[in-house]
């Protein structure tokens, strides 16, 4: 799904996953850990780009929170969230994708 469409569908997204409550764990993991991180203002656009992109598996490593929160601590000039996404995941970008990232992330 592209993240540029996520709007539209956010309702219907949201309301599917009561059917799957591996990815409502996973949604309160994420907001857990970026609290820890002390960047609970980026929780919503990283629930996002959890469920839109399909992010490996985070049930099975705990580790993955972490790892994911890393991606939007560690923004640079040089690297962005999504190339740091991209480096810890193998997740792939489209150009709109992280044009639209960045404008609801401050960069």
């Amino acid at each position: 799904m592209s993240l540029t469409r996520f709007s539209s569908v956010a309702s219907w997204l949201f309301a599917g996953l009561r059917r799957y409550p591996q990815h409502i764990e996973a949604l309160d993991k994420i907001s857990d850990t970026f609290g820890t991180y002390s960047i609970v203002d980026k929780v919503e656009l990283a629930q996002m780009i959890y469920i839109s992109l399909s992010l490996p598996d985070s049930n099975i490593d705990n580790d993955f929170y972490a790892s994911y929160a890393d991606c939007f601590v560690n923004v640079t000039e040089e690297k962005s969230r999504t190339d740091n996404i991209t480096e810890a995941f193998g997740i792939s970008f489209s150009d709109e994708d992280k044009e639209k990232i960045n404008s609801m992330s401050g960069g």
